[in-house]
């Protein structure tokens, strides 16, 4: 069971989510890196915070609906931010799991690029040699 929202925290939140500028924020997500101006900063830990305070999703459904509008920059890697609310973090929603299906699929190809870069090198060196 979760506590309640403190009103006089919620007012702060929204007090500093009123005070940030939006115009001119901007966030870059690439690949577990971020990146971000002064107001990106600020902007994005707005955002956290209204999450935070976020009522907890009814059912088994924890993904919060939290609209970061322009403050993703258009060169991140990541072009969507999904923010899941959860007690129990042990228990993440099967959607923000990626399995072990993800790892085995990274494995194959990363195998098959290989091979394939073997048969390139060989054909060439093959191709190479009879001309000499």
């Amino acid at each position: 069971m979760t506590e309640p929202i403190d009103p006089a925290l919620a007012s702060l939140v929204a007090e500093l989510d009123a005070r940030i500028p939006k115009f001119g924020a901007e966030v870059r997500f690439d690949f577990g890196r971020i990146a971000a101006n002064r107001a990106g900063y600020l902007r994005l830990g707005a955002e956290f915070l209204r999450a935070g305070l976020s009522p907890m999703p009814e059912g088994s459904e924890s993904k919060l609906q939290i609209d970061f509008g322009e403050l993703i920059h258009p060169q991140s890697s990541e072009d969507t931010i999904e923010l899941h609310l959860a007690e129990d973090l042990t228990q993440l929603p099967e959607d923000a799991q990626s399995g072990p299906f993800a790892g085995c699929a990274c494995l194959l190809f990363v195998l098959g690029m290989f091979v394939l870069t073997a048969i390139g090198v060989v054909t060439v060196f093959g191709w190479v040699q009879q001309q000499l």
